[in-house]
C-alpha cells in the first residue's frame, strides 16, 4: 500500500483535531464540575437562614427549637439575613409577632440590633407591627435598642404612629424614646399623627410636651400644611392646642396666606374667627388679599374685605385690617393683579372682582406697578377690552405712559380693540392729554447709563 505525504499529513491533521477536542471537552468537564462546587457553595451560604424564616412563618417552633439547640450544625443562621427579604429570623419574628418564636430565637442568643439594608432592627420591626410584648421583650434584653433610627430617619415612635398603634406609642414614651426626632422628611411623631388624623395618638404626644408648631419641610408647620393639603379638622385641633395662626414658612406665607392660595375658604374661615392677622406680607410682600387675587381665587374677597363678614367670623376684627393698596416687590396691588391675569375664559369673574374692589372697597384705580403701568394699562397689554372700559368708567386715567414712554392706546395688539378703547376715551374725557413720559426712578437710569457706556465701549473697539 503506498501512503503519500498529503495522506499522512490528513491523518496527523485529523488526529490532531481528535485529541484537541479531547482534551477541550475534558478540560470543560473539569471546568464544569469545578463551577458547580463553587454554585453549590454559593447556594449553601443563605438556605439556612431561609429555612428558619420558613419554620417562623409556618409556626413550626419545634423545628425551629431543634435548629436553635446548642450544638446543632445548623445555628449559624441565628444572625444571617434571608436572601430575598433581607431580614434575620428575628426580625422576621418580631415583625410577624410570632412571641414564642422570638423568645427562642433570644435564648439561642440572636442579636437584637443587627439593622437590615433599611436600617430595621427587630425592635423596630416589633414598634412597626404594634407588637407590645415583643417590644417588652426586646427591651429587657437591651434598652439601647430603642433609641435606633432607621435609614428614613423614622424612630419606633414614628413607626408606630404611622401606623396608629395608640398603645405602643404610650409604651415607647415610657421607654424615652425621643418625641422630638425627625425623620428625613423633617417630620415628628406629632406632625405625622396630625397630617394622617390620628387624633388620640396627637393628643396624647401634645400632653406630654411635643411640640404642635415644629416646622417641618419648607419651614412648614402643623397648622401650614393642613392649610395646604385643606385638612380642617386638623386645623381645628392645632388651634384648639395653642398652635401659632401667625408663624411664618420659609416662603415668608402663613397659614392664611396658604389657604387662600388653595381656596380652602373653610380653613380660611377658622383661621379668622381664631383671629389670624390678615396683613402679614410674604417675603414678596404679598398679603392674603394678594395672593388670592394673583391666582384668580376672586371669590374670597369679600370674605377678606368685607368688615361684616369679618365681625361675623372673628372676635378680634382689630387683628384683620388688609391695606387693599398694599403694594409687592414689584408694585403690583390686588387690583393690578385681578387685571394682569392673562386667563380669557375668567373674564367674566375679573371683571365682577375689579368693580368690587374700586367700588365696593375703594382700591385706587391709578395706583401704578414699578415699571408705572396701571391696571388700566395692564388691561391693554392683555387685551381685556371689556375690563378696560370698565375701569374707565370707574374712573381710571386713560393718559398715563409706561416707564418706556409708551402711550396707553399704544398697548392695544388688536386694532378693533384699539379704536373701541380710543371711542371710549373720548367719551369719558373728550380727548387724550399728552403728559409726556412719567420720570424714570434712579435704579433705571444707573442701568441704563451702564448699557450706554457697554454699547459706547463695544463701538470703540470696532
Amino acid at each position: 500500500m503506498c501512503i503519500t505525504y498529503s495522506t499522512v499529513y490528513s491523518y496527523r491533521y485529523v488526529n490532531t483535531l481528535i485529541c484537541a477536542t479531547m482534551k477541550k471537552l475534558g478540560k470543560n468537564k473539569g471546568s464544569a464540575t469545578e463551577t458547580s462546587k463553587k454554585s453549590d457553595k454559593v447556594a449553601l451560604k443563605q438556605p439556612i437562614a431561609d429555612k428558619a424564616i420558613d419554620l417562623i412563618r409556618a409556626g413550626n417552633i419545634e423545628a425551629l427549637m431543634l435548629m436553635c439547640a446548642d450544638g446543632s450544625t445548623e445555628l449559624k443562621f441565628i444572625n444571617r439575613f434571608h436572601s430575598k427579604s433581607g431580614k434575620t429570623a428575628l426580625s422576621v419574628a418580631c415583625e410577624d409577632g410570632a412571641l414564642d418564636m422570638v423568645d427562642v430565637l433570644l435564648q439561642a442568643k440572636a442579636s437584637v440590633d443587627i439593622a437590615d439594608q433599611q436600617g430595621m432592627t427587630p425592635f423596630l420591626y416589633a414598634s412597626l407591627t404594634g407588637q407590645l410584648d415583643i417590644i417588652n421583650l426586646l427591651y429587657s434584653v437591651n434598652p439601647d435598642v430603642a433609641k435606633k433610627q432607621n435609614l428614613k430617619g423614622d424612630n419606633a415612635i414614628i413607626l408606630a404612629t404611622k401606623n396608629n398603634h395608640f398603645p405602643v406609642v404610650e409604651l415607647l414614651h415610657s421607654y424615652k424614646v425621643p418625641l422630638e426626632d425627625r425623620n428625613a422628611q423633617d417630620e415628628t411623631a406629632l406632625s405625622v399623627a396630625l397630617k394622617l388624623q390620628y387624633f388620640a395618638i396627637a393628643e396624647f404626644l401634645c400632653a406630654h410636651g411635643a411640640d404642635i408648631n415644629a416646622a417641618g419641610i419648607n419651614g412648614n408647620t402643623p397648622l401650614i400644611r393642613s392649610a395646604f393639603d385643606g385638612r380642617v379638622e386638623t386645623a381645628d385641633f392645632i388651634i384648639a392646642h395653642a398652635g401659632s395662626l401667625d408663624l411664618i414658612n420659609l416662603n415668608g406665607e402663613t397659614a392664611a396666606i396658604v389657604a387662600a392660595r388653595h381656596n380652602h375658604r373653610d380653613i380660611l374661615e377658622l383661621l379668622i374667627k381664631s383671629g389670624a392677622q390678615l396683613s402679614v406680607q410674604d417675603h414678596s410682600q404679598r398679603n392674603v388679599l394678594m395672593t388670592a387675587c394673583m391666582t384668580g381665587k376672586y371669590n374670597l374677597i369679600d370674605l377678606l374685605m368685607d368688615k361684616s363678614c369679618l365681625q361675623a367670623q372673628s372676635n378680634t376684627p382689630t387683628n384683620l385690617s388688609i391695606d387693599i393698596d398694599a403694594k409687592d416687590i414689584w408694585g403690583n396691588t390686588a387690583l393690578i393683579y385681578v387685571c394682569c391675569q392673562g386667563d380669557g375664559k375668567r373674564a367674566a369673574e375679573q371683571y365682577e372682582a375689579a368693580e368690587k374692589l374700586v367700588r365696593r372697597y375703594g382700591a385706587a384705580i391709578d395706583s401704578m406697578d414699578r415699571v408705572f403701568n396701571t391696571a388700566l394699562m395692564h388691561c391693554c397689554m392683555k387685551g381685556h377690552l371689556e375690563l378696560a372700559l370698565l375701569l374707565l368708567r370707574l374712573g381710571a386715567s386713560p393718559h398715563h405712559r409706561n416707564i418706556d414712554g409708551i402711550a396707553m392706546r399704544d398697548l392695544w395688539v388688536n386694532e378693533d380693540d384699539r379704536r373701541s378703547f380710543d371711542d371710549a376715551v373720548v367719551g369719558c374725557s373728550g380727548h387724550y392729554m399728552s403728559v409726556g413720559v412719567v420720570e424714570k426712578p434712579e435704579w433705571i437710569n444707573h442701568l441704563n447709563e451702564l448699557r450706554d457706556a457697554r454699547q459706547a465701549t463695544a463701538a470703540a473697539v470696532t
